[in-house]
């Protein structure tokens, strides 16, 4: 950690191949240069959200279900009825 962006890295002392991944709003070329795992516009995305649009953590579809965001609508994802709001999740595997 030098304080500079040079060798490889994609902002100052992260990304690349050689130092650690960098944290939101700093510059990436690839998802594996963010913490986040998502690099848009060479931006890293801040880490996962419920509401960053993706399925991530342990979501059962984007950002919904899980031990961490809010139930899901009738036809997400869902492992178990209490990832519904509903309540009721199909053999299938979805809110209905």
């Amino acid at each position: 950690m030098d304080q500079k962006k040079n060798q490889d890295e994609t902002d100052v002392d992260c990304g690349g191949i050689s130092c650690p991944k960098c944290g939101g709003m700093r510059s990436c070329k690839v998802n594996c240069d963010c913490i986040s795992g998502i690099c848009e516009n060479n931006i890293c995305a801040a880490s996962a959200s419920c509401q960053d649009k993706i399925k991530n953590q342990d979501e059962t579809d984007i950002d919904c279900g899980g031990s961490k965001c809010a139930k899901c609508e009738n036809s997400k994802g869902c492992k178990n009825n209490c990832d519904c709001i509903s309540g009721i999740c199909t053999n299938e595997n979805i809110c209905g």
